[in-house]
């Protein structure tokens, strides 16, 4: 198996649980640290797997009730055409600001 070497930068108390445990055992620090790691990261891979599932299923859950999102369109396409003021788009203007607005954006 090749290696690689890599830093890594530990919490003093980790560091030291580390050092105490390697010289217990008669191990090195790196194979400690190795053997850690191994059970670790296939442990927390099968945990960020089933948070991603859940996640997909919720995903497809929520596209399953409006999938074409026909009723988000339909409902911006019913918010624009009602002829209601749109609260995003500002204040209305009416009477002689209207018009003076609209001679001065017409040119």
């Amino acid at each position: 198996m090749s290696r690689k070497m890599t830093t890594f930068r530990l919490d003093a108390s980790v560091q030291a649980g580390l050092a105490k445990l390697s010289e217990m055992l008669h191990v090195s620090q790196n194979r400690l640290v190795n053997e850690a790691l191994s059970a670790y990261i296939p442990r927390r891979m099968a945990e960020v797997e089933v948070d991603l599932e859940a996640l997909l299923a919720d995903l497809k859950a929520y596209r399953a009730q409006d999938p074409d999102f026909e009723k988000a369109i339909a409902r911006v396409v019913e918010a624009e055409t009602s002829g209601l003021p749109d609260p995003a788009e500002g204040q209305v203007v009416t009477g002689a600001a209207q018009q003076r607005l609209r001679a001065l954006l017409n040119g």
